[in-house]
């Protein structure tokens, strides 16, 4: 069975709380690698919200035990400058143990319909995040113009010096995008 949800003339979609929703789309494989994260750039990936929502955190699965704080937020996509805003409160996660890791916003965070990201980077380059082994013919987001077969799946910002506190805005060059087998696996609750 599926489904489609179209938004038009202000209407919200349906929320069903305590539940999560997986942003990456079909074509994955069962969750198989540890991706390491960097310190020194943001990566991020992105997704669509269709109506106003308010989510209470993420959920995501440590693959390998570090000393690593994961810097996490969700940016929204400012088309007429193409920058990224951060739109909800940063999340520092410990990542030093395994296992799945269930983080909440101090308060619920209200999305209103847009294009967002979920940016992300680490302390000290330790950190291993599960990911999902990915074909290589589907789930891709950005085409080049000069290329029909140059599509990618991940987001980076150019490289960074390392601070704790993420940036009100970052940039994400196309130049930047990569396609990557392995994908860092994310949900966004509820």
């Amino acid at each position: 069975m599926a489904f489609t949800i179209q938004s038009g003339g202000g209407s919200n979609i349906p929320q069903i709380k305590e539940t999560s929703i997986n942003f990456l789309p079909a074509g994955n494989t069962i969750l198989t690698a540890s991706v390491n994260q960097i310190s020194t750039r943001i990566k991020a990936v992105p997704f669509q919200i269709f109506g106003d929502i308010n989510t209470k955190g993420i959920i995501f699965q440590v693959a390998n035990p570090s000393t690593a704080i994961l810097h996490l937020a969700l940016y929204k996509y400012d088309y007429s400058n193409d920058i990224w805003d951060i739109a909800t409160e940063q999340m520092d996660i410990n990542i030093a143990a395994t296992g799945i890791i269930n983080q909440n916003f101090t308060t619920p965070q209200n999305l209103k319909p847009a294009l967002y990201c979920i940016a992300f980077r680490d302390n000290n380059s330790t950190g291993k995040v599960l990911g999902l082994f990915k074909n290589r013919s589907k789930n891709k987001f950005s085409g080049n113009f000069t290329s029909m077969s140059a599509f990618y799946n991940m987001m980076r910002t150019n490289v960074i010096s390392y601070s704790p506190t993420l940036p009100n805005q970052i940039v994400l060059p196309s130049s930047n995008f990569q396609e990557l087998n392995y994908h860092e696996f994310f949900q966004i609750t509820f």
